[in-house]
């Protein structure tokens, strides 16, 4: 797609973040091989995150993306004391990050950065956005599994 400047600056942008949970089974399939380990699990279920984005200027250009995504931690290791707001705390003294499972977005730019510069699995379709009078709606609009077909080219 061409040169990418990095770093990437985000001028303006909106975000919405959703937790849920999710099978845990199935959250371990989705790490297996990957040396992690859900980070929040309770019972038989483990919490997940969904991240909708709209970026309205950046030096890739405006687009959006859906992130879906665990909390997780190097297997072996103990969930910190402060929990989830370990996430939010300076990446350097943490021990929390996210397993990024699928991040759709609405560019071919955003989507050959992301691929090629971090290995992430992104892949483009339309994705609506829409934030305002205390209300949040957003559809992408092809689904897809959460694991891709075709495997990440760095």
């Amino acid at each position: 797609m061409g040169r990418v400047e990095l770093p990437i600056p985000y001028y303006d942008t909106s975000n919405v973040l959703a937790y849920s949970l999710c099978d845990t089974k199935r959250v371990e399939r989705a790490l297996q091989s990957t040396g992690l380990k859900p980070a929040f699990s309770i019972a038989n279920r483990t919490v997940i995150a969904i991240s909708f984005d709209e970026y309205r200027k950046t030096t890739v250009g405006s687009y959006n993306e859906v992130g879906v995504a665990i909390p997780v931690m190097q297997g072996g290791t103990k969930a910190p004391f402060r929990g989830i707001n370990e996430l939010y705390s300076d990446i350097k003294n943490r021990e929390l990050g996210f397993y990024v499972l699928s991040l759709p977005v609405t560019t071919e730019l955003a989507n050959a950065a992301g691929r090629e510069l971090w290995g992430y699995p992104k892949f483009v379709t339309e994705i609506s956005f829409h934030l305002g009078g205390g209300c949040f709606h957003s559809i992408p609009q092809h689904e897809r599994s959460i694991h891709p077909q075709e495997p990440v080219q760095p």
